[in-house]
């Protein structure tokens, strides 16, 4: 009986872990590639060696139907790449309405989408597309994507310099408008990080509400480079992935 119980246990420990790492993540992207590899392949491949299911279909995203709005909606979580263009998920306002409306949580990783014409994330549309590197700010410490994580003086390098220069795209505002600001750049106080819950119109007058919850977290290097490139560090890759994992339904 107690061999029964123990083993009866131990499979219900090793499902559970199962299914944790059995997570489904749609990767919104377009097809810009060198030689072959797409530009965001690092992304993709970090994602999956994590365990991760990642459908990752390059340029299948910028118009949705019936079936694919059914494939958004089952996924576990959606992250849009800044190897895209955002024009191409924002034609209207009925479509800008379609992508806020889906209620699967969705981490935005280009900043051109979140702009007050495009999604209306954010009620700005100044952009520093090639700004250099520089350190991020800790803002709100407490947290969770800052689980193990020891900022120097409020600050953590997650920088990659060696891709694209160490440059990355950015707006130039930290007003969140109904979001929480979590992290911001160190030398001119852009956001960096942000977080929107579900219901919650996203800024006074924006007229969009996410259905679930939202994520800013600008990464994948600046401009026309090779623009969606991993350019994390070790820090900047923990603090992703654990955005990855907080943010799933």
């Amino acid at each position: 009986m107690f061999r029964k119980t123990v083993f009866l246990f131990l499979w219900i420990v090793f499902w559970f872990a199962l299914s944790a790492q059995a997570k489904t993540i749609v990767w919104i992207s377009e097809t810009n590639a060198n030689a072959g590899v797409y530009y965001d392949q690092g992304w993709i491949d970090l994602l999956k060696n994590e365990g991760y299911t990642v459908d990752f279909r390059p340029g299948e995203w910028m118009t949705l139907d019936a079936d694919k709005l059914a494939t958004l909606e089952a996924a576990d979580l959606i992250i849009a790449s800044r190897n895209s263009n955002s024009g191409n998920y924002a034609t209207d306002i009925a479509e800008v309405t379609q992508w806020n409306s889906i209620s699967t949580p969705l981490i935005l990783m280009t900043v051109y989408w979140c702009r007050n014409n495009r999604w209306m994330w954010i009620n700005n549309t100044t952009i520093n597309e090639f700004a250099p590197e520089a350190m991020l700010q800790v803002v709100d410490s407490a947290h969770p994507v800052f689980e193990g994580i020891t900022p120097a003086n409020g600050q953590v390098d997650v920088i990659d310099e060696t891709v694209d220069s160490g440059q990355n795209s950015f707006i130039i505002t930290n007003d969140v408008g109904n979001g929480t600001l979590i992290a911001q750049r160190a030398d001119d106080q852009s956001v960096w990080i942000a977080e929107w819950p579900a219901g919650v119109e996203f800024y006074a007058g924006s007229g969009q509400t996410p259905a679930e919850k939202r994520m800013l977290f600008l990464a994948g290097g600046g401009g026309g480079q090779t623009a969606g490139s991993m350019n994390l560090n070790e820090d900047g890759i923990k603090i992703f992935l654990i955005g990855v994992s907080y943010s799933f339904k």
